[in-house]
């Protein structure tokens, strides 16, 4: 009886400590819905002849429906997405792990931090962006990015990577996103960071061993990182950054948590750009993957969780009615993307019509237009053109001739800026057979998969600010105090 009895409390002790993970992996895929993975996916298994096209989510035991709302909006915004997921609590757009009345809350990272354990923050944008920027510190503006990076450099975290260096150095310095002398790069170095920059950081970045414990602080650009579709082989990757990150963190030989964001999966959503959606998509699914190969060397001890701010674009995935299947032709074409002004800028159209159509043929491979595409192209172009000089007098020659108002009705009023690119990019789109409802966020509920100790835990239809709970409760943390 006595040994029963001992059985009996071993097993009970046994389930609760396996109810706590040791290794944390938190994937947000910015503005990635079912369906900008499901085209990644399909464009993968028609592109590859491997047996592992498939994307490790689709593998996951637990999937689950989350809903996005903010406190005072239906449609939300990173800020008070990241909010949701990273304290807990549903706060207002914009805000950023903040109350819809201002007050301070608790991130996950900050209570992790003081329960002992190590933390990595990692995205293809800037570190100061929202989500990120949402686990280290606090503002009634997710816009205040200079104040948001000296909150981080306080924040304590282990294993920093992205982008956003332009946010850490002094104004007089090149690159520099900052409005004083403050030099945040050499207080990191200070605090005992080991720093890597630009892409002649990346290059000694991606061959560190870490023999010993280390703190980590790598920016690879002034702002994002370049869009995957842009990138060689050796260009920053999300997946080496976040093998970096195991290897580092587990020098400190206690548990840890590491957040990782596919940022430009949304930034290539918000201007309909269908290709680099995708190579976004898959480059953060090959991020997963290598959690993935930590968790089955790990499984009683790890929890991989992976899921999305919001919805971006209302990608749909069907444009033509009589066609019943997508062409992935003008995908596999395209060689760079139409999005990325900072990294891309010679791909913006600025008044020279044929060098334009020049680049377009090389890099995309569009050419010929059918008449329908060429009257979008050159209205855009038309609007294009008045927005470049903004010109009154040549602005309202063109609302006289119909141009402006053109361009409005077949690409949306509301269609970002420069609308030529706008125009190319549905064009693209709907050769292959996909469309795009918006170039802002939606209302759609998000997927959750969860895979490893304590996944059970986030079943169901729930509240973004319910997983930030559920994954505090299951690692011990208490949010629920201001």
């Amino acid at each position: 009886m006595k040994t029963l009895f001992i059985l009996i409390i071993f097993l009970i002790c046994g389930t609760t400590l396996a109810k706590s993970p040791k290794y944390v992996f938190f994937f947000i895929g910015d503005g990635m819905g079912v369906s900008h993975s499901e085209i990644a996916e399909y464009f993968v298994k028609k592109t590859q002849t491997k047996d592992n096209s498939s994307f490790a989510i689709n593998h996951f035991p637990v999937v689950s429906i989350v809903k996005t709302y903010a406190t005072n909006v239906d449609i939300t915004d990173s800020g008070a997405a990241g909010t949701a997921l990273a304290t807990g609590h549903r706060t207002n757009y914009k805000h950023l792990s903040v109350t819809p009345n201002g007050e301070r809350v608790k991130t996950i990272v900050e209570e992790a931090i003081k329960k002992g354990w190590s933390t990595g923050i990692i995205t293809s944008t800037k570190i100061t962006d929202a989500t990120p920027a949402a686990y280290m510190g606090h503002h009634a503006n997710r816009k205040k990015e200079n104040n948001l990076a000296e909150q981080i450099t306080e924040s304590g975290v282990n294993f920093i990577a992205g982008g956003g260096l332009g946010h850490f150095i002094p104004r007089s310095m090149n690159g520099s996103l900052r409005e004083d002398e403050k030099n945040l790069l050499e207080l990191m170095s200070i605090k005992g960071y080991t720093l890597f920059t630009g892409m002649r950081g990346w290059e000694d970045f991606k061959t560190l061993s870490f023999l010993e414990k280390q703190n980590i602080f790598a920016l690879f650009s002034y702002k994002k990182l370049p869009f995957v579709i842009n990138q060689n082989e050796s260009g920053p990757s999300l997946e080496t950054i976040v093998d970096k990150a195991i290897t580092c963190l587990s020098k400190h030989k206690k548990p840890f948590f590491i957040m990782v964001e596919g940022a430009k999966i949304d930034t290539a959503a918000h201007k309909n750009d269908l290709p680099t959606t995708i190579h976004e998509t898959i480059a953060f699914n090959k991020a997963i993957q290598r959690a993935v190969e930590f968790y089955q060397e790990h499984k009683n001890e790890t929890l991989i969780i992976v899921t999305t701010d919001h919805e971006t674009g209302g990608l749909g995935l069907g444009h033509i009615k009589d066609e019943k299947n997508f062409n992935i032709s003008p995908i596999l074409k395209a060689k760079t993307t139409m999005v990325d002004s900072e990294h891309n800028e010679h791909m913006e159209y600025k008044g020279n019509k044929k060098e334009w159509f020049e680049k377009i043929d090389k890099y995309l491979g569009l050419l010929p237009f059918s008449k329908t595409e060429m009257k979008i192209i050159k209205n855009a172009m038309s609007y294009d053109d008045v927005y470049r000089t903004k010109s009154p007098l040549l602005k309202t020659w063109f609302q006289f001739t119909g141009a402006l108002n053109a361009s409005s009705r077949e690409l949306g009023a509301d269609a970002p800026y420069p609308r030529t690119s706008i125009a190319i990019n549905r064009i693209l789109s709907a050769r292959a057979n996909v469309y795009w409802t918006t170039y802002g966020h939606t209302a759609s509920p998000v997927p959750l998969y969860a895979i490893g100790v304590g996944a059970r835990l986030f079943s169901g239809v729930m509240a973004n600010y319910e997983v930030g709970r559920k994954l505090a409760k299951i690692m011990g943390l208490d949010l629920s105090q201001l």
